[in-house]
């Protein structure tokens, strides 16, 4: 959600959060020559972290979508890495029994 509220910021090349994020100033460049539209600025960061990860030697990622209930709007990603594959059959096994997230409300 903060990706798409700020991306304008962040495209600014006086910001330096993602710069930081990613551990990259250069970012910028394969955001332009990315292909990517302004409304997938997400799906390029995930992408980009995804990367990064591996090169510290990290299985692909399992990532879900949480959204808001209500309006079906998405609200972030919940992203699990591991070194191992036992860690990815942990994870699956417990979002096999997992539950939607349920609100807030009383």
């Amino acid at each position: 959600m903060d990706a798409n509220r700020n991306f304008n910021h962040y495209i600014d090349e006086r910001s330096e959060k993602i710069n930081s994020h990613l551990g990259d100033p250069n970012w910028r460049i394969e955001w332009e020559n990315s292909g990517y539209l302004s409304k997938d600025f997400v799906k390029f960061l995930a992408f980009e972290y995804d990367k990064k990860m591996s090169d510290l030697g990290y299985l692909p990622a399992h990532r879900h979508q949480i959204k808001l209930p209500v309006k079906n709007v998405p609200l972030y990603y919940l992203t699990f890495y591991s070194k191992h594959e036992r860690g990815l059959d942990f994870f699956k096994k417990v979002n096999d029994y997992a539950t939607p997230q349920l609100s807030l409300g009383v």
